[in-house]
């Protein structure tokens, strides 16, 4: 859910915000398994070299963005978005062969 919103590059998101301040070229946001029950999240992002002098502006962005969702809480949007392109991933898959499933 938080890495979905987070990653997101559309209209109001933070890659997008970003992107048109001209401070940065990427954002990517997700769990990484550190060992046995535990997990870090994280939000990387490429700065440009604009984007370098504005940390503390790109920061108060994220977290804001951050504190927003936790406020809004769940939203069923999202999670029709996450169903809808989990299906059309499904649909379009490759074909395995049946001693795959073995």
């Amino acid at each position: 859910y938080w890495s979905h919103l987070l990653g997101h590059e559309g209209e109001g998101s933070v890659y997008r915000v970003l992107q048109e301040l001209g401070w940065a070229t990427s954002l990517i946001a997700g769990c990484t398994v550190r060992g046995p029950g535990y997990m870090l999240f994280t939000v990387g992002i490429n700065l440009t070299e604009g984007g370098v002098d504005h940390i503390k502006d790109i920061l108060h962005i994220v977290f804001t963005y951050v504190h927003n969702i936790a406020a809004a809480g769940p939203q069923e949007w999202v999670w029709e978005e996450e169903r809808a392109m989990a299906e059309t991933m499904f649909q379009n898959r490759q074909k395995s062969a049946p001693y795959e499933f073995a």
